[in-house]
């Protein structure tokens, strides 16, 4: 996703304004999911990850906020989905003879609810990096990095 948003140069009662860009960027990796989805891929205790980076840039090009995230899925998250009601029953509907030749994942209420379920991301891990802020910035930063501990 790119978005670029840019105020025109103008000049008030007497005083010039510059152009003042604001650009965000924001791109995501998934590693670890392949379309189609297959039974395989309901039963692997594989770990699923997504990697999402985002960049946000206003006024000058050293102005700017990078946030890196790196989201998983975690082995207690799948130990737990293997006791529930909606995996076992996929497993038992995938076993029915029209869907025990197939590879791919049978497209019932109780698979969808497993598959939400694995891919559902439980460890999220964020790291903000700033340059250049204004000093009101850094002390709003502040105070909601203490509200949020």
């Amino acid at each position: 996703l790119d978005l670029e948003i840019k105020r025109m140069p103008f000049m008030l009662q007497s005083k010039n304004y510059p152009e003042f860009p604001i650009v965000f960027h924001m791109k995501n990796r998934y590693f670890g999911i392949d379309r189609p989805f297959l039974f395989k891929d309901l039963t692997s205790v594989e770990r699923h990850r997504i990697h999402s980076t985002m960049e946000l840039t206003w006024g000058r090009p050293d102005l700017k906020i990078t946030i890196e995230g790196d989201h998983k899925t975690t082995a207690e998250g799948i130990n737990h989905l293997h006791s529930k009601w909606y995996y076992n029953t996929c497993v038992k509907e995938h076993s029915l003879a029209e869907w025990r030749k197939s590879e791919v994942l049978p497209t019932t209420d109780a698979c969808l609810y497993a598959l939400h379920d694995l891919l559902t991301l439980r460890h999220y891990t964020w790291d903000i990096t700033a340059t250049n802020l204004e000093p009101w910035m850094v002390s709003v930063y502040k105070k909601m990095g203490a509200l949020m501990k």
